[in-house]
């Protein structure tokens, strides 16, 4: 088993900003990237009872998540450039942040001719560290409690995308009707020292140790910029509360003074059972295969996967047979389980025939789900 250590960028935008996100890769000379489409949910000003008094509303947006992978000496100086050049210093702009990752397969897919003088993003521009990313997955149609309860929380805005999920629901015969395949996805991003409230927060929210609701799992996310706009509506005053703190992370120089009083947070079972000691194994590959592959890796211990479409755009030369239609196939498995999955999806059959399949594998810091 070859793996390949390298950073993994991600960047939620807004769909409108598109454009400006593809000349600025084309700028970098990152070549090879895959996007994926999601959306962001916020809360809404809304006038009710004829405009005499106001309430909350969900409101969402059409999002676009793009993810590719650099060397990682270059990881702070890609993420800053980005960041810069799409003003994600503004709250409302979008989040980027980076992971740190082994990749298993062909080295392609790793963007190495970085255009060095492309990248002359300030220093003053400030960047978060310590940061945990949380994904949530859950029923589709069954998001909206854990999405208002992230927004309650002000740290970031959720960012939603769609997959089809295979587990828990192909173990269960018949009951398995009651149970649909069709996922959502909710992603987070908080600081570390807040996530294991947070992670039981939405755990109780969404009763994710329950049997059939969910799971949940944390990971690192190593540096970037999150958008903290989770609220649209009238002013009253001269700075909105995302400028006022924007202004304050200059002066401090970092956004540790952030952190929030999270002891309301509490309350939790505190006899919950944690997966820890784990692995987040994603195989990418082109459309089609999805179903062997994870069949293949369930036969040999994996627990289940949940598959999501991805669009793929290579602009290398080696990359030019790729499909642009792309499926990626997430587990959480056990440490002990990683060599030999990894093994036994690079020998299978047709991951070896189409060639432009790659394994990609970072530490899961703790994980959740019913556990019988």
């Amino acid at each position: 088993m070859k793996l390949n250590s390298a950073v993994k960028i991600v960047c939620e935008l807004n769909t409108s900003l598109e454009p400006q996100m593809s000349k600025i890769l084309q700028d970098l000379g990152i070549q090879n990237f895959h996007a994926q489409k999601a959306r962001t949910e916020v809360y809404r000003e809304r006038k009710a009872y004829f405009g005499l008094t106001t309430k909350l509303m969900i409101e969402d947006d059409p999002n676009t998540i793009y993810s590719f992978y650099i060397p990682k000496e270059l990881e702070e100086k890609v993420l800053r450039e980005i960041a810069h050049r799409l003003n994600l210093n503004i709250a409302g702009y979008g989040s980027i942040w980076s992971e740190k990752v082994e990749i298993s397969g062909s080295e392609k897919f790793i963007n190495s001719n970085i255009d060095l003088d492309q990248l002359t993003a300030p220093e003053s521009l400030i960047v978060s560290k310590n940061l945990v990313a949380m994904d949530i997955i859950v029923q589709r149609g069954l998001s909206e409690d854990i999405i208002k309860a992230a927004l309650d929380l002000g740290m970031c805005v959720p960012c939603i995308f769609y997959g089809i999920g295979t587990g828990f629901r192909n173990t269960i015969g018949i009951l398995r009707i009651t149970i649909p395949a069709e996922k959502e996805i909710i992603r987070i991003i908080v600081p570390k020292s807040e996530s294991e409230e947070v992670m039981n927060k939405l755990i109780d929210v969404g009763h994710l140790d329950k049997p059939g609701k969910g799971f949940i799992y944390l990971y690192s996310a190593n540096m970037g910029i999150i958008d903290t706009k989770i609220f649209r509506g009238k002013s009253l005053s001269a700075a909105s509360m995302e400028q006022i703190i924007a202004a304050i992370d200059g002066l401090k120089g970092n956004v540790d003074w952030r952190k929030k009083e999270t002891s309301h947070l509490t309350g939790t079972n505190s006899k919950r059972k944690f997966l820890t000691d784990m692995s987040n194994m994603s195989i990418f590959n082109d459309e089609g295969f999805y179903e062997q592959l994870v069949t293949k890796a369930m036969e040999n211990g994996a627990a289940g996967a949940t598959t999501s479409n991805e669009r793929f755009k290579g602009g290398s030369e080696d990359a030019k047979d790729i499909s642009p239609s792309r499926e990626r196939s997430d587990f959480v498995i056990s440490n002990e389980q990683k060599e030999k999955l990894v093994d036994v999806i690079s020998e299978e059959e047709v991951f070896q025939k189409n060639e432009n399949g790659f394994i990609e594998l970072k530490k899961v810091m703790k994980a959740c789900t019913y556990l019988g």
